[in-house]
Order: structure tokens, then C-alpha cells, then sequence
């Protein structure tokens, strides 16, 4: 519509321009004959293709322009968009890499929650493990003899506790170094642990020289059993022992108390049971098992 209103204008005004030498020679046209009316035809003709020529080669220089202006606008904004593309494109890479950081961050900081979660886990496990003998040590024993006892009278079933000592230690520890003596203490206990394999067992280091073992579900008859075999057990290491009035090998004497589930006690009665029973067998000649039930 723009175009067709340029031409108009530029027709309009190309008609304009030859319009005055229309009317001058309109009066005397009657005047001329026939040929001089063709000429004269043919001279308005050519006026007004010469003013549509005008026009035209008008409306070109308008097109041409607005042509140029079209280009350069659409130069401009190529520019604007390889700009704001670049801009983008920056923009992503920064991201990016911030991303990335914040990435290593987070996997440093779950891989410190790693190794402090299992440093706690270690701490945890050694506060409840004995140091000299690797045995669970007097506070495991004590938080697993309370839960056990509550579990007696749940479950309606017996529990036992036995408690074992090296015979004469003293003396034997007096003539050795405290690095024979840790090595010495170290292997009794693993050949203690041995024996009890099955589940809910704990063998703890209870003393210098004693060693406990709780027995959830076990009665009086098998705690003997077990007790003995953990007598036998330290028998045959053949430990040289030359200040014992015993054996010429180190031993153990034992002590078992067994608790019936007639009613809660508290776990002071069953340790002072497994007490009793083994200084019986300390006053009765070393080496040796006795027995304490609780009703």
C-alpha cells in the first residue's frame, strides 16, 4: 500500500509538471486537422509515459533505499543476536563451571560425611572393644547383660553367665615384660572367643586377668559344658606357667551362674553368682568349674 501511494504521488506530481503545456495547447485544437490531432495525442502520450518514467525511476530510488535501510537494519540486528548469542553462550560456560564447582563441593563434602560417619562407626566399635585381648570390653559386657536379662523373662528362657580366670597371674605377669604379658592376655582371649560360636554369645574381658561370657537361652547343663570346654581350651595352649602351685602350664578356674526366668533380677545378683561360683573353684584347688544357680 506504501509502494502504490508513492506511485500515485510520483505520477501526480510527474502530471503536474506537464499538465500546464496540456491546457495551453487544449484551445487550439479545433483549429488543427486531423494529423495535427494525432501528433498532438502522441505528444500527451509521450508527457505521460514520460511522467510514469519519472515515477518509476522514483519509486526505484525509494525502494533502492528503503532497501539499504532494510539491509542495514537487518545487519544490525544480526549483530545484536551474534552479541546476545555470544552473551548467552558465556553465560552457559560461567554456569557451567559454577555448576561443576558446586558439584566437587557437594562430592567433598559426601565423601567427609563418608569418612566421618565411618570414623564414628570405629569410634563406636572401639569404645565397646578391648584394647589388650580384642574381646568386647567392660561396657559392652554391662549394656548387653542388662538387654539380656530383660530378654530372660520376655522369652521364658534361662540365662547364663560364666566368668573365668587365669589362675596365679600375678606371679606369672611379675616375670615377664608388659609386652609378654599384653601377647599373653591377647592369646588367652582369642582361644576364649573361640569356643563360643554361635549367635547372641558375647565373650568380654570383665578384669585384669578374667574373662566373661554371657549365654542367652542356656541352661545350667550346657553353660557347665561350655565352661569346660573353655578350661580345656586354655589347658591345651601349654602356656609355661612356673609360679603356679597348679600345673606347670597356665589355667583357668571358672565360675557359672545360671539364671531361671521365674522372676527379673537385677544383673549385680547374676554377677555376684558367677563371684561366688568362681571362688569356689579358686578355694577348691584351681583348674577347675563350679556352678551357682539363681531361681
Amino acid at each position: 500500500m506504501r509502494n502504490g501511494s508513492f506511485i500515485g504521488s510520483a505520477f501526480a506530481s510527474a502530471m503536474a509538471m506537464i499538465s500546464p503545456a496540456i491546457a495551453a495547447a487544449a484551445p487550439a485544437l479545433p483549429s488543427f486537422s486531423s494529423a495535427h490531432l494525432t501528433a498532438a495525442s502522441f505528444a500527451v502520450t509521450l508527457a505521460a509515459l514520460a511522467a510514469l518514467l519519472i515515477a518509476n525511476r522514483a519509486l526505484r530510488r525509494e525502494l533502492d533505499r528503503r532497501g539499504v535501510a532494510h539491509e542495514r537494519e537487518h545487519s544490525t540486528r544480526l549483530q545484536a543476536e551474534q552479541k546476545l548469542h555470544l552473551v548467552r553462550e558465556e553465560l552457559e560456560r560461567e554456569t557451567q563451571s559454577k555448576r561443576d564447582e558446586l558439584g566437587g563441593v557437594q562430592r567433598q563434602l559426601d565423601l567427609a560425611r563418608a569418612q566421618l560417619e565411618a570414623a564414628e562407626g570405629r569410634l563406636n566399635r572401639l569404645a565397646r572393644i578391648d584394647d589388650v585381648t580384642g574381646l568386647a570390653n567392660r561396657r559392652r559386657f554391662d549394656e548387653a547383660l542388662d538387654q539380656e536379662i530383660k530378654r530372660t523373662i520376655r522369652d521364658k528362657a534361662s540365662l547364663s553367665l560364666v566368668l573365668c580366670e587365669i589362675d596365679f597371674y600375678e606371679e606369672f605377669a611379675r616375670r615377664r615384660d608388659d609386652g609378654r604379658n599384653v601377647e599373653t592376655l591377647h592369646k588367652v582371649g582369642q582361644a576364649v572367643e573361640e569356643v563360643f560360636r554361635r549367635a547372641g554369645d558375647l565373650v568380654a574381658r570383665y578384669g585384669t586377668s578374667k574373662i566373661a561370657i554371657i549365654l542367652p537361652s542356656t541352661d545350667a547343663e550346657a553353660s557347665a559344658r561350655f565352661a569346660e570346654r573353655v578350661r580345656r581350651r586354655i589347658w591345651d595352649l601349654c602356656i609355661p606357667h612356673e609360679a603356679s602351685t597348679t600345673a606347670e602350664r597356665m589355667t583357668v578356674s571358672v565360675g557359672v551362674a545360671t539364671l531361671l526366668p521365674s522372676k527379673l533380677h537385677p544383673a549385680s545378683d547374676l554377677i555376684a553368682a558367677a563371684e561366688t561360683a568362681l571362688l569356689r573353684a579358686h578355694e577348691t584347688g584351681h583348674n577347675r568349674v563350679e556352678h551357682c544357680l539363681i531361681s
